[in-house]
């Protein structure tokens, strides 16, 4: 047959037993030895099917495995390397291991958002972030390095701009510190439902004077909008309006059309209900009551975003100061 090239060969020994190929590695030309080496290392974690090896089997006679194809990994390619190369495939099998770990580091952190990413690597050095950054290439880093503050932003370029390219086991080593700390905080805290996370951060925010709250608020929108408006639903619910004095409920009250305020009562509990019709007039009780007996049964969906309504004018107005809210722990006293 004609003489096949490296990769045909590569495919071919991966195919037949360990000895074999290994006794065929060994008795090839130097340079060919080092050419099908290569072609090795490209194959790991590659899949050879079994069509394919039925040809290289026809062509080059040998033993088959007994299986449907199978897929080589590192481990399989540093053994037949052992094995035929001694000294040299000792060598080359540390030189395998260390590009297979640096790439299975690499791609773990590179699927990280940028949220996610500069999250595990704040608080590390600043010189190992911007070699993890640098070696992550420009799309996860510049995902990243905008959730920095500005003055470890201007640190972290800096740094890359003078940098040396340092050794490749360093930056594997620093590549897998990374992703330990992103499984450990995976484990951790992957099992918080996103509800909980949300109401949780609400309360916190709901304990800061208004300005504070706004300014860390801003910074929420900034790197998440969708998910700071989540926050701003749970920080002002509709059944926070029971935590309220009566002058503060009737300023909401007097811009609520009556239609909304009679769905949103559909959905309150006994003690707002009584709470809310107590600092309206006798007339507007009335008008509410018959709005409620003519809409009959409504969606879910409607008593929701009715409800939603009247918390967000709330909190429109406690965000001006034209109604006090603290959060729901402090008490009234006489």
């Amino acid at each position: 047959m004609s003489r096949p090239g490296p990769e045909r060969v590569a495919s071919l020994l991966l195919t037949i037993d360990r000895g074999s190929a290994a006794e065929l590695l060994k008795r090839l030309p130097d340079h060919e030895r080092r050419a099908v080496t290569q072609a090795l290392s490209r194959l790991a974690d590659g899949y050879i099917d079994r069509p394919t090896q039925e040809q290289l089997l026809r062509e080059f006679r040998g033993r088959i495995r007994a299986m449907d194809g199978f897929t080589p990994d590192a481990a399989e390619i540093q053994q037949l390397l052992s094995q035929a190369l001694g000294r040299e495939g000792a060598s080359l099998t540390q030189q395998l291991t260390a590009q297979d770990r640096h790439g299975r580091a690499r791609a773990t952190l590179a699927r990280l958002d940028g949220a996610s990413l500069s999250f595990v690597l704040q608080g590390e050095h600043p010189q190992a972030i911007a070699v993890i950054l640098m070696e992550l290439g420009p799309e996860a880093s510049s995902a990243a390095l905008p959730r920095f503050s500005e003055a470890m932003q201007q640190d972290l370029v800096t740094r890359m701009v003078g940098m040396q390219k340092p050794t490749g086991e360093f930056v594997t080593l620093l590549l897998e510190a990374a992703v330990d700390k992103a499984k450990t905080l995976e484990d951790t805290g992957g099992s918080v439902p996103e509800g909980d996370k949300l109401k949780q951060v609400a309360a916190i925010l709901n304990k800061f004077k208004d300005e504070q709250r706004q300014l860390l608020m801003m910074n929420v929108e900034m790197n998440d909008p969708e998910r700071a408006q989540k926050v701003k639903d749970q920080m002002f619910t509709f059944e926070d309006l029971l935590k309220l004095g009566p002058k503060d409920i009737q300023r909401i009250l007097s811009g609520i059309d009556t239609k909304v305020l009679a769905t949103a009562l559909k959905g309150a509990s006994p003690a707002l209900s009584e709470f809310i019709l107590s600092n309206i007039s006798k007339r507007t009780q009335e008008r509410v009551q018959e709005e409620r007996e003519t809409m009959g049964a409504i969606r879910l969906s409607e008593v929701q975003k009715a409800q939603l309504e009247m918390a967000t004018v709330a909190r429109d107005l406690i965000g001006r100061g034209e109604i006090q809210y603290g959060g729901g722990d402090d008490e009234l006293v006489s």
